[in-house]
């Protein structure tokens, strides 16, 4: 256990800088959709700098006299940081290709994130390759994303005036069609933009591009500021500060700025929230980087001290603060939590208790298809969930006995706690009974769609031992109202200390990217417990 005296790493932001004991059965966040939500920040693959001959460049290889910059052979290195600390490293790599013809290009690349949880090292590895035109049009890609025991493979290819993706996991394959944009660019987008022609001061650009994490189509407007003079690794250098919002296709939005030499080489990146950086270096300083210690549980959790007992509430009064653009809009709203806010960066966030038993339907919500069906995440049509999902319903009098009784299973199965894992589906949690809140999730939304009860997962906050920490839990449209159930701790349903900010029926290929909001949170807010009310 870590001495709670313990000096927090060096430049991490005070709001951060808190630490917690190992304890039993606590709840734990949600890390890999925080990874992936990550991985898309620091991976802006439409946005990679072009290598220049100097000591810090990447390798530029031999290249046809006249040849574009988007058709000569290079590689690329940056380092990634998450609040100052390094996290990982991204490779890239360019090249012409004759095959299937010379007016084509190959971009391949490797992106590592190196953290911790509860002290436990985690590593998440991002391989990929795409063929495009010379000119950076998408043809066809492939993504391989790997945590632990957990696989995801992305494929996509270009057919016509759309673009067709198949994801794989678990041996199950689903697919997604996006159309494409007419001149739509691929994994080099913004940084082809660049080289084409340099932007200048006060200058506003927008085109659509492929976005890595997202594995689809996203739509960009550059606005160019002004020249401005900043630290890189080998000194100081004049440089072009360029502001771009991403829109991705289920319409969030990411915001990144990057600094760019008067030649339209990008130099260093940094997306707004959370505070994420990558800046060029040498393949041997990003090689020989010693990553930092940096706890996705203990480093990120919110401190937040509780007069009494929230478990005994039937509704509690919260002030969320934070100087976050739209931080009211990134709150979930519903009958069971009314969002209000007071004033610039101050909300109040009120919720109500809803406990399956006593239900009568009087919420009249309902449930969308995609909450009822089977998808890779959540096999719910699998023979092994199946079974053991019609044992617990045909011993149930009523779908809130039932929903409890499903609860208590994943709470009793799931026992290990394994910290390297981060996402698993239904059925491989089921067959290896291991992994954290992700895990618990998955599992008790795929028995109760077995079970006829629709189901999705939600991520937000849940309190415990004074301090809020992020996670992932499991809602049932139990007699017309959406209840809250975590089998991570399985209390037949959630008490007020949960804090909602979405939810997702996990279908589609792009699931994951559907609480990238979450990350706009990080290390950026506070909360203050203002009231408990009971009965």
């Amino acid at each position: 256990m870590r001495n709670r005296a313990e000096k927090p790493p060096r430049g991490m932001p005070t709001a951060i800088k808190n630490w917690c004991g190992r304890v039993v059965r606590e709840p734990r966040p949600w890390v890999f959709l925080m990874m992936i939500c990550l991985l898309i920040e620091v991976i802006p693959v439409g946005c990679v700098g072009q290598a220049q001959p100097s000591a810090a460049s990447a390798r530029t290889a031999q290249s046809p006299a006249g040849s574009k910059p988007s058709q000569q052979a290079r590689e690329f290195w940056y380092l990634q940081s998450l609040f100052g600390e390094t996290v990982g490293y991204e490779r890239i790599s360019v090249r012409s290709v004759d095959d299937p013809s010379p007016a084509f290009r190959k971009v391949e690349g490797e992106v590592v994130l190196r953290v911790k949880r509860m002290g436990t090292p985690v590593s998440v590895g991002t391989r990929y390759r795409a063929l495009e035109t010379s000119e950076g049009h998408p043809r066809e890609f492939t993504v391989t994303v790997e945590q632990g025991k957990a696989l995801a493979e992305y494929r996509g290819r270009v057919d016509g005036k759309q673009l067709v993706v198949e994801t794989i996991v678990a041996g199950r394959t689903a697919q997604q069609t996006f159309d494409l944009p007419k001149d739509c660019r691929g994994f080099l987008g913004l940084q082809d933009c660049l080289w084409e022609k340099p932007m200048q001061p006060h200058e506003v650009r927008e085109f659509s591009c492929l976005m890595l994490g997202v594995n689809g189509v996203c739509w960009a407007k550059a606005h160019s500021r002004d020249f401005e003079v900043i630290q890189l690794p080998e000194g100081k250098s004049r440089v072009l500060r360029i502001e771009i919002t991403y829109t991705l296709p289920g319409k969030q939005r990411i915001k990144q700025t990057v600094w760019v030499d008067s030649s339209g080489m990008i130099v260093k990146q940094r997306m707004d929230s959370p505070p994420v950086d990558a800046v060029l270096v040498t393949r041997e300083r990003a090689l020989q980087e010693r990553f930092s210690s940096l706890d996705l549980i203990e480093d990120i959790r919110i401190p937040a001290r509780a007069p009494e007992d929230l478990r005994g509430a039937r509704r509690a009064v919260y002030h969320i603060k934070g100087q976050i653009e739209g931080l009211a809009e990134l709150l979930a709203r519903g009958t069971n939590q009314q969002v209000r806010p007071l004033a610039e960066g101050v909300v109040e966030l009120t919720v109500t208790l809803r406990r399956p038993r006593g239900i009568t339907g009087s919420c009249a919500e309902q449930a969308t298809r995609d909450e009822m069906e089977p998808n890779l995440w959540i096999q719910s049509d699998a023979s092994q969930i199946r079974t053991i999902a019609e044992s617990f319903a045909k011993n149930a009098n009523e779908p809130s006995e039932l929903a409890v009784a499903l609860e208590r299973y994943v709470f009793q199965t799931v026992k290990n706690r394994d910290y390297n894992q981060t996402f698993l589906s239904a059925l491989d949690v089921l067959n290896t009974k291991e992994g954290d809140c992700t895990e618990h999730a998955v599992l008790l939304a795929a028995l109760a769609r077995a079970c006829n009860i629709p189901s999705r997962v939600a991520v937000g906050l849940v309190y415990h031992r004074d301090a809020f920490y992020y996670h992932m839990w499991t809602e049932l449209l139990v007699n017309g109202c959406w209840i809250g159930f975590d089998a991570t701790r399985g209390y037949g349903g959630i008490d007020v200390g949960y804090i909602k900010f979405g939810h997702d029926s996990l279908a589609g290929t792009d699931a994951m990217a559907a609480f990238l909001p979450m990350t706009k949170l990080l290390g950026q807010i506070r909360i203050e417990i203002v009231k408990l009310e009971r009965d």
